[in-house]
This record gives structure tokens, sequence and C-alpha cells, in this order.
């Protein structure tokens, strides 16, 4: 359920610095452009675009239930809902992009009706550099460009919007080893959307670069500017699944990622302890990912979540227990996660009653319960339409079908046939 992405000139008289006054003032990622520059740099011999083989999906269930997602928001008016419209499209159009479904995601994202078409195409074209797929890169990149103009153009324009853009077009020409265009883009984009850059760039350096790297991240984590800091962390999450095979460098990224900024909020925390356990659990290291259990399990006592957020955490945690080979207990925190919600089902606003069954419902298909698996998404289904207004039901009706694709799972007939009696519903009142 994870995937691994692998950066203008090596500044050789001195190390490269994170300076925190930088992010304190502007938050901008020149730091990021001068990490993918020396990538670029030192690998210059073996900077060969490194792809995955990309297989078209023949599996009509994905493709039936993303279509029928992305049915639910075209329905949707444009006023007042353009924002959530676009919004719901997005998350589909990403979800399709992950399944591999890169033709049908590009169809989905250039029916959006506002800024997120150019979001969509730079995504699409990162996805076929990623996944290894031809397409022409200039011209999706242009479709995003002249959308960034128009942003900019306008006088209401919020500019995480022309950034998030552009963040994609940056990936794609760092994935490209484009060092001008990547620097001339980059320098545009906020700490605040920048992850994905420092992700990429710190996969793409050779290993001779890890201290140097490891010096900037600790500049980094002691700036006390959180959104750098965030940023820098999952770039730990990254590099320990490449380097997990090092003991030493695996050591010292996941000390960083347990305990390297004590400010971070636990919800952070937690999804990027999943995220090195699950590299653990990749690696086939059943005690380093029972271990890592621990510190989220402790993470987990700590926090005071609501009950929804608390269920879908645990579910996330349970499946590291069976991937680290304690099926017992994998199996013991469903079933205390599913009590907590029967517990709180009545306090949960109708809103959210729907995404932590589907956790539990992912958890159970994750740990080989597929019959307990298909009652949690049936569950998932009718909470989605306790509120009577479509615009949240169509909201969880496509959050249920991308959970089906991301599972790997299709949907029973008498569950199909439900969706597709919902999706016909779905009308006013938005």
């Amino acid at each position: 359920m994870t995937r691994r992405e692998r950066g203008e000139r090596l500044l050789a008289t001195a190390p490269l610095r994170f300076p925190a006054a930088c992010y304190a003032m502007n938050r901008t990622i020149h730091n990021l452009i001068s990490l993918a520059a020396m990538a670029l740099s030192l690998c210059a011999q073996t900077l060969a675009q490194q792809t995955q083989q990309h297989a078209t999906s023949t599996e009509p269930a994905k493709v039936a239930l993303l279509e029928l997602a992305a049915a639910a928001f075209e329905r949707m008016p444009m006023d007042p809902h353009g924002k959530n419209r676009g919004r719901g499209q997005m998350e589909v159009v990403d979800a399709c992009f992950e399944a591999g479904l890169l033709d049908l995601g590009l169809r989905i994202g250039d029916s959006i009706l506002d800024w997120r078409r150019g979001l969509a195409h730079a995504r699409y074209a990162l996805a076929c550099e990623q996944q290894g797929v031809t397409c022409d890169i200039e011209r999706h990149l242009e479709i995003a460009r002249r959308e960034v103009d128009a942003l900019r153009a306008s006088d209401n324009e919020q500019a995480w919007r022309a950034e998030r853009i552009l963040a994609a077009v940056a990936r794609v020409r760092l994935a490209r080893g484009e060092t001008a265009k990547f620097a001339d883009v980059s320098q545009h984009v906020t700490a605040a959307e920048g992850s994905g850059i420092q992700a990429d760039a710190a996969m793409r350096m050779p290993a001779e670069a890890f201290d140097r790297w490891l010096e900037q991240a600790d500049a980094v984590l002691g700036s006390q500017a959180f959104d750098p800091i965030q940023a820098t962390l999952q770039s730990c999450a990254e590099l320990y699944g490449r380097f997990y095979a090092d003991a030493d460098k695996r050591a010292q990224l996941e000390r960083r990622v347990v305990s390297g900024y004590d400010k971070l909020p636990l919800q952070v925390r937690l999804k990027l302890l999943v995220a090195i356990g699950r590299a653990a659990a990749e690696a086939g290291d059943a005690a380093k990912t029972l271990e890592i259990c621990g510190h989220a399990d402790r993470v987990l006592a700590k926090a005071n979540w609501r009950p929804e957020d608390r269920v879908s955490a645990l579910a996330d945690v349970a499946v590291l227990f069976w991937r680290g080979g304690d099926a017992r207990r994998a199996k013991e925190q469903i079933d205390a996660a599913a009590v907590l919600y029967a517990e709180h089902c009545s306090s949960i606003l109708d809103i959210y009653r729907s995404a932590p069954l589907r956790a539990l419902a992912e958890a159970a298909a994750a740990t080989s319960d597929p019959s307990r698996a298909m009652e949690f998404w049936r569950r998932a289904v009718e909470a989605g339409v306790a509120n009577p207004n479509s615009r949240p039901r169509a909201d969880d009706f496509a959050a249920t079908c991308v959970s089906f694709v991301r599972a790997k799972v299709a949907p029973d007939a008498t569950l199909w046939e439900r969706l597709q009696e919902i999706a016909r519903g779905l009308g006013s009142p938005w």
C-alpha cells in the first residue's frame, strides 16, 4: 500500500546548510533545491531513471469502482459545491494513479472544472515518470503551467494552490534530471507543499552523501519550524526503507523518526511510525516490525483523540502486528477498535462515522479475514448515507469505492448492487 520514488551543481567549497532563519521568515525550500542539486551532481553517472514496469490493470472491478466514485462528484452542482466537487474528483484521480490506472485518472482529471485540472495533469506526468509510461510530458506540464498563471492572475488566489501544482511539476523535472528547470520551478514552492520534493531528492542521493544529508536534517530538526521538520521526518521514513540493509544508517533514521522532534503532533508521529513499520515488514524483519509496533502503542497510549480517529489508528497498527507475525495481537487490536466504535458510534457526527469503518474493513482484509472485512464495508456504506444531504453522501460513497480499490478487494454482489443504488440516488438536496 506504499510506494517509494527515487536530484544545478554541487556546492563543493562548503557544506550545505538548512538556515533556521530562512525557514522562520519565508519557509521556502531553497534547501531542497540544494539537496536535489547535490543528488543530481553526485550521481551524474548513475542517474538513469529507475522505473517500475507499468502493468495496466485488467480487473474490471477497479475501473468500475473508480468510475462510480468519479460519477458521484460529476453530478454535484458547481454552485455552491464547486470546491467540494473538485477536491473529491482529485482524490479519485490520485487513487487511479496509485492503482496504475493512469489513463482513467487523466480522463477524470481532465473533466475537473477548477484549478485541480492543472494539478491532475501535473500528477499524471509525474505518475508516468514514476511508472515508466511514455506520455507527452511537456503537453501536460504546459496545461499545469497555464493553470498556475490563471491562479496567480486571480485577485482571490491563495498561494498554496499554485504551489501544489508547481510541487508536482518540480518532482517531474527532478525525476527527469532537468536541473535548471527543477531549480526554476521549486524556488516557488514553500516547505508546506514541498515535502514530496524533499523525499524524492533524498531517495535519489548517492549513499556516500548520507552523512552530509543527515547533518542538514538535524539542522532542520533544531529549527523549530514545523513544516520543514515534518517534511524532513517524512524523508527519513522514506530513506529508512532505502537503507534498511545498512543497520547503522537505519538506526540513525529510526531514532529521528521516533524522537526527532518532541513537539510533533502524535497523529503525525504515528503515521511516520507506521511508514517505517511497513518498511521493516517489507524487508522481512518481523522482530523490528513488532518493535516499531511497541513505539506506536506508546503513542496511542498518550493520545487523547476522538473515537473515530483512535479507531482508524488502531486499525493501522493492527496490520503492522499482523505483518510482524503477531496474528493474535492484530486480531485483538481490530476487536478492540470495533468495540470502541460501537461504544461511541452514537456520539460521532454522522459525516465521520464511515471513515473508521473503512479503516477496520481494510485492516480485516489485510489480516486475511475477508468476510469480516466485507461486513465492515457494508456498515461503512450504510453509515455513509446517514446524512440526508447528497454532498456528504457523495464524499463517503467515493471514499468507500476507493477503499475497495486500495485494499484490492471487490465488493460482493449484494454490496455492489447497493453501491449502484446509492449512486443513482444522489441528487437534490445536496
